[in-house]
């Protein structure tokens, strides 16, 4: 089978379909329980698209030795989940999620963090793939036996450091001018005209950061057109070239930023993984509202 190269950061759920059989593509649901910011999709019964590997983000993906909530994986954390699903080097991933773009991001810019950047999203995940009447699962793939790829050919990480920002780096640059952050959570929590869902989270936001709420790059769970997200960037943006921050509450929503930017022609980007879970949390940290 002829294997269709994607050209953006997101595919059509019609690519996928043409492609369900390559041997070349590994498909991930990129399950995530904890939804905030969006209404939440359940699902009566279990529903996938067919050969998906499940990983579940707040468990595989998530430094669950970390203080700080959603913290980025570890190297050795992301190396061992790689091996278990046999992952090639060679392969085409694919990530989606059960509410349209939410955690696939996430997952996307994971990957791209470590090092492995032929990974791609499904533009408005499984409820767009249900609304094309494509036929699902009820259960997820199991990953190919331990051997099937030889371990020299497994992904292994290479971490991009200038792909994710830390608290401490980000306050030595509050006084730069040429700082550019935006916020991906709603405008209320963002002027702090409402509380902030986790406790112990100080409501505002971070001094001299603009929001660009994450739902507003949404249209049916699917990202906007392409031409609709790079007016959104024009407005907040000079030039592509320029470095750009990103926030949210606990790192996640902020990827859809990326993602949509990445695909308007924006790819100078950096995740500040702590996000306001973490900044709103230290009281040492300033705050605007």
């Amino acid at each position: 089978m002829e294997f269709e190269q994607p050209t953006s950061a997101i595919v059509s759920c019609q690519w996928l379909k043409r492609q369900l059989d390559n041997p070349k593509l590994v498909l991930i649901d990129a399950l995530m329980n904890t939804v905030i910011g969006i209404d939440a999709l359940h699902y009566e019964t279990n529903q996938m698209i067919p050969g998906a590997l499940c990983v579940d983000v707040e468990q595989d993906l998530c430094d669950l030795n970390s203080s700080q909530l959603h913290a980025m994986p570890t190297t050795k954390q992301f190396n061992a989940l790689m091996v278990k699903l046999n992952i090639s080097k060679d392969a085409t991933v694919v990530i989606y999620d059960q509410q349209g773009v939410y955690s696939s991001p996430r997952v996307w810019w994971t990957f791209k963090y470590m090092g492995f950047d032929n990974v791609f999203v499904l533009n408005g995940g499984l409820p767009h793939w249900l609304a094309q009447g494509y036929e699902v699962d009820n259960h997820y793939r199991q990953a190919s036996p331990v051997g099937d790829v030889k371990a020299g050919d497994i992904i292994v990480a290479r971490k991009q450091t200038h792909r994710v920002a830390t608290a401490q780096s980000i306050l030595s640059r509050l006084k730069d001018d040429n700082l550019i952050l935006l916020d991906a959570r709603s405008r209320a929590r963002f002027n702090a005209e409402v509380a902030e869902p986790r406790a112990g989270v100080r409501a505002g936001h971070i001094p001299g950061s603009s929001c660009l709420p994450f739902i507003e790059l949404l249209s049916q769970r699917c990202l906007l057109p392409v031409e609709q997200l790079q007016r959104q960037y024009q407005q907040m943006i000079d030039s592509a070239d320029e470095r750009v921050l990103y926030s949210c509450g606990s790192g996640i929503t902020a990827c859809i930023l990326i993602l949509a930017a990445d695909v308007a022609g924006y790819h100078n980007a950096c995740l500040y993984d702590g996000s306001w879970a973490e900044w709103g949390s230290d009281s040492k940290l300033p705050i605007q509202s």
